[in-house]
């Protein structure tokens, strides 16, 4: 479990992002996690595709790994959003140290269309 805690040079207000914290709340709540955290982009699209994969059962196939693509980055999609927000990330040093974090998008991109792959062969 690693835990950055950035800074806003303006005012002096801190926020701490949680690596296990943003895991669950992106998989459990999938959109909703991310319209809290204000990355309204990815909450945008996850809305979409779940409204989707209700309608078309076969992009259900799709919508699981994706979700857990999404979970598997939030970490590192919220520690971008306040670092291109000009926030300073304190812990800087410890962020290089841990190694929990799961912010390889090519490797789960390659990880989810395997999954994806086996599950629409399988379920041919």
């Amino acid at each position: 479990m690693a835990t950055w805690t950035f800074k806003n040079p303006s005012n002096g207000y801190t926020e701490e992002v949680n690596s296990t914290t943003a895991f669950l709340g992106a998989l459990l709540l999938g959109p909703i996690y991310f319209a809290l955290r204000g990355i309204w982009g990815v909450a945008i699209f996850l809305f979409i595709l779940n409204a989707l994969s209700f309608l078309i059962i076969q992009l259900f196939l799709i919508a699981i790994p994706l979700h857990i693509i999404m979970a598997m980055t939030a970490t590192s999609m919220i520690k971008t959003k306040y670092l291109r927000m000009g926030w300073i990330n304190e812990d800087l040093s410890q962020a290089a140290k841990n190694s929990d974090d799961l912010g390889n998008l090519p490797l789960m991109t390659a990880i989810a269309a395997v999954i994806t792959a086996i599950v629409y062969i399988t379920h041919r």
